[in-house]
């Protein structure tokens, strides 16, 4: 089936953007097979858009959640918290798992990091990808040290690597320009506490996925994710090109080609 062939469901949601809407491709009747796309922080299901088309060419059903806060005000964004994020996932696992045989958790960033707490609860997940996961972040010491000073004397943090073509573009595709320093501190939190301690009691299959030149989350995030985990049935790769944005960026066939491979090797 080709994308054009192919029909996206879209969950709408009143004051969602458009290219924010959680959606769901039906591969082919009678799957046994779904992957679960999870975005990251401060992002939106747009960005699963192209990677959710492979997936269902060839023959695996998706279904692309928006985590709890997100694609909307930054109100909302900052009520939202790292459970309500954990939530947002843990709802779609539940309404499947008895409709599927396999089940697979793809998260980019942040949606990487929670796919692995949640691989930890369920199991019988039958594999875990990864891209760009998020355990050590670009400035990782100035946002840390900076942190309680910004809680006390600002509501925002503001990405200010991005050009002003770049931040028109995020808006319409409900990702978040600004976002709100309780949310950052909510973040490190997920990180620290549910994460990071938790890695090695991880029993699902995992492949890990991180651009060298990745601007948001560093790489040796991916390779403490891996060196952690004690799980046999593993796969880290490193890109030399591109960066935090690898679903978008020039290796992006040569990514999705290897997801595939993955969820083959595993069925």
């Amino acid at each position: 089936m080709t994308s054009a062939e192919l029909k996206k469901n879209f969950y709408v949601q009143d004051g969602l953007p458009r290219w924010a809407q959680p959606f769901e491709i039906k591969a082919k009747p009678d799957n046994d097979t779904l992957a679960i796309l999870v975005h990251g922080f401060s992002s939106s299901p747009y960005i699963m858009h192209n990677l959710a088309e492979y997936l269902a060419e060839n023959g695996v059903d998706v279904n692309v959640v928006l985590l709890a806060g997100h694609g909307r005000n930054f109100k909302l964004f900052g009520q939202a918290d790292a459970h309500d994020w954990y939530e947002s996932v843990e709802e779609i696992i539940k309404q499947n798992q008895s409709k599927y045989k396999n089940i697979y958790l793809i998260g980019h960033s942040l949606g990487g990091s929670l796919s692995v707490c949640l691989g930890i609860k369920y199991p019988q997940i039958k594999g875990i990808v990864t891209m760009g996961v998020s355990v050590y972040l670009k400035g990782e010491k100035w946002i840390r040290f900076a942190l309680p000073f910004a809680l006390r004397f600002t509501k925002r943090y503001k990405k200010r690597w991005l050009t002003e073509d770049e931040m028109q573009r995020l808006k319409q595709q409900g990702r978040r320009v600004y976002v709100p320093v309780k949310s950052v501190k909510d973040l490190y939190h997920f990180i620290d506490k549910h994460l990071k301690p938790r890695i090695k009691l991880l029993r699902v299959p995992v492949l890990a996925i991180h651009s060298r030149d990745d601007r948001v989350s560093q790489p040796k995030s991916s390779e403490f994710l891996f060196d952690n985990l004690t799980v046999e049935d593993k796969e880290l790769y490193i890109l030399h090109k591109d960066s935090h944005g690898v679903l978008h960026k020039s290796r992006s066939d040569y990514v999705f080609a290897k997801i595939v491979d993955f969820i083959k090797k595993h069925n």
